[in-house]
């Protein structure tokens, strides 16, 4: 292999890590932004909110169990968010 076939080479694949990295970081960008209008919108929310709603009254029992997943949904977020940064 001759000294400009390497560089030709290399500068494919370069150009290549770089196209990689992105589209990476795009999809990123994307993911934090439909993040960010979730949060802005509360949809995590909504079913509380229909609770109260619809609801005289609710058990603890229940209560508990729609703060639990409005915390495991904040925490996924969370990771997803910590990922997604990471790869910026």
């Amino acid at each position: 292999m001759s000294h400009s076939e390497f560089i030709h080479d290399e500068l494919q694949r370069v150009t290549k890590e770089k196209e990689a990295l992105e589209h990476e970081a795009k999809q990123a960008k994307r993911g934090l932004i439909q993040i960010a209008a979730r949060l802005v919108t509360c949809k995590m929310l909504t079913e509380l909110e229909d609770i109260c709603e619809n609801q005289k009254s609710i058990s603890t029992v229940k209560l508990q169990c729609v703060a639990d997943k409005l915390s495991d949904k904040l925490k996924d977020e969370a990771v997803y968010i910590r990922n997604m940064l990471n790869k910026l």
